[in-house]
């Protein structure tokens, strides 16, 4: 039946088992590229503050701060 052996009881079962895997693919998906995307913008957050620390230190001039300051913006 079905070729498969498992007649049209086995064929449903099968359906549900690949739609299951589908949907647990898609929601892994979505899950790891929000992860991703999070520590995209922490990173930037953790470059802005270690700029700012650098000028409270004085180990950057204005001029410096704020250049560097639009690059870690805009990207």
């Amino acid at each position: 039946m079905c070729g498969f052996g498992f007649g049209y009881t086995g064929w449903w079962g099968w359906m549900f088992l690949r739609t299951g895997l589908g949907i647990a693919v898609t929601i892994g998906l979505v899950i790891w590229i929000t992860k991703l995307i999070k520590n995209t913008i922490q990173d930037r957050r953790n470059g802005i503050q270690f700029l700012d620390e650098r000028f409270a230190r004085g180990e950057l001039s204005e001029e410096e701060y704020i250049q560097k300051k639009k690059v870690l913006s805009d990207k």
